[in-house]
């Protein structure tokens, strides 16, 4: 079964593994004042996403997609331990 395109006049700037993840990224790009949606891939009455691995997708406008992947930048980064953190583990 072939994965539809994002709709014409939206892109894709994440691929979330979760619902929550994708709602996360949706509620951040809310509260940035970036319009976004979220688009689910999973399977109707089976819950099983395809490809397997990807819960869904936030879309978002082309013109806000430099700032939309900023913004999504900045928390992927908060979640990281500090540096000297990660060395120590």
């Amino acid at each position: 079964m072939p994965l539809l395109p994002p709709p014409s006049d939206l892109v894709a700037v994440h691929q979330a593994a979760t619902e929550f993840e994708a709602r996360t990224i949706h509620s951040l790009l809310e509260a940035a004042g970036i319009p976004a949606m979220v688009r689910s891939r999973l399977v109707p009455g089976y819950q099983v996403a395809v490809p397997p691995g990807l819960w869904g997708e936030v879309l978002v406008a082309p013109a806000d997609a430099p700032a939309a992947r900023v913004v999504i930048i900045d928390y992927l980064r908060s979640l990281a331990p500090p540096p000297e953190e990660a060395s120590r583990s």
